[in-house]
């Protein structure tokens, strides 16, 4: 549940220096809370205790920064820590024995990643391109990038907002079928699931060689 709630927290924030900062703070307490939860390696959480508070550091001097390449770090280091902590929150999911509805919270936290993460990435690819994506001049705003993701995601496609060039409308095309295969095959069979125990994995055992 907390995860969930950082998630949408993180993506009603705008492009102000205060707020991106405030982005990353949210998203490196929530990494740090799912691999703490989770049964990730003691190395990952000690990576990623000392990572987190270097980006934050970083993030403090790319958002004042105003110039096209401390922009695109703070991209960077945005999208390096929603993937981060989707990893995490895989791992957490696998420690759950029974289909809760934690578990199916898990998957829609998931889902509000994968919108976030394909907004980071526009917002990415804008900065790499001096700030040009949207067709007809629009801002690549992180508001723009976020609503544009989400609506690409659920397949509403409002089309107020469409991608100037190739590449990027292939990554909008991925994330739409993305979006469709995941809330039909992975929410359905976690919904499909709920309350039942996972089967555990026998003990693997070795072969003896052929005398």
């Amino acid at each position: 549940m907390k995860n969930l709630l950082s998630t949408l927290c993180i993506a009603g924030l705008s492009d102000s220096g205060i707020q991106r900062v405030l982005a990353v703070i949210l998203l490196g307490v929530t990494l740090l809370f799912a691999l703490r939860t989770s049964r990730a390696p003691k190395l990952a959480f000690r990576i990623a205790l000392v990572a987190v508070p270097v980006l934050l550091v970083a993030a403090i001097f790319a958002s004042y920064a105003d110039s096209e390449t401390a922009r695109s770090a703070l991209d960077a280091m945005m999208l390096a820590l929603l993937l981060a902590v989707l990893v995490s929150i895989l791992l957490r999911m696998g420690t759950h024995l029974t289909v809760s509805w934690a578990t199916v919270m898990a998957g829609v936290c998931i889902y509000l990643l994968v919108g976030l993460i394909f907004g980071a990435l526009f917002g990415l690819m804008a900065a790499l391109d001096d700030g040009v994506l949207f067709a007809g001049g629009q801002a690549a705003t992180t508001v723009n990038t976020t609503y544009f993701s989400f609506t690409t995601l659920s397949t509403v496609g409002y089309g107020d907002l469409t991608m100037a060039e190739s590449f990027p409308r292939m990554v909008a095309v991925t994330e739409a079928v993305m979006g469709q295969i995941y809330l039909v095959v992975a929410v359905g069979l976690l919904i499909g699931n709920l309350g039942r125990a996972r089967q555990p994995r026998p003990p693997a055992t070795r072969r003896k060689p052929p005398r």
